[in-house]
């Protein structure tokens, strides 16, 4: 007596691709929602991450009104506040990717070698994509500068006597 998953999967695949990689394949593609899905997840990340991002420098720049104004006052132009805001959405940025980076590659040796092992006995070779995860750190990072830049627009719309008003 066969079970049902296994008469799907004859229906499905030719008896000769039952093998068990083909199987560990199959229920790769089948848990992780294929290629496509794993793309769509990828983008709704980056775009949540952006979103709070956007949210925390606009929340910053707010508090930190008077201290533009105080800069402006002392000289400061316009373009030199957006450049310090870039710098600290940058350095917040690298420092939360490199963060996430590692936890990332950490929890994946785990992964691969201590519960794929234990759950399903079979192990994997890793193997890092070294130029995808360069792309895409460096086009966060870009990503990460325009939306903190696009936040400090906020702190260069008003004039700075209004943003030291309250401290006279």
């Amino acid at each position: 007596m066969t079970s049902p998953f296994r008469e799907l999967l004859n229906a499905l695949l030719p008896e000769a691709a039952l093998t068990t990689g083909a199987l560990a394949v199959l229920g790769f593609d089948l848990f992780a929602g294929g290629k496509r899905s794993r793309l769509q997840r990828i983008r709704a990340a980056v775009i949540i991450g952006l979103v709070g991002l956007s949210s925390s420098f606009g929340a910053l720049v707010l508090a930190r009104r008077r201290e533009f104004g105080m800069l402006r006052h002392l000289g400061m132009t316009r373009r030199q506040i957006a450049a310090m805001l870039a710098t600290e959405g940058l350095a917040v940025s690298g420092i939360g990717l490199g963060a996430g980076l590692l936890l990332g590659f950490v929890m994946s040796l785990i992964l691969i070698h201590v519960v794929n092992r234990q759950s399903f006995h079979w192990g994997m070779t890793l193997h890092v994509p070294w130029v995808s995860l360069a792309v895409l750190a460096l086009v966060l990072l870009v990503l990460a500068m325009a939306t903190t830049i696009g936040s400090a627009r906020g702190a260069m719309s008003f004039e700075a006597i209004r943003a030291v008003k309250d401290d006279w």
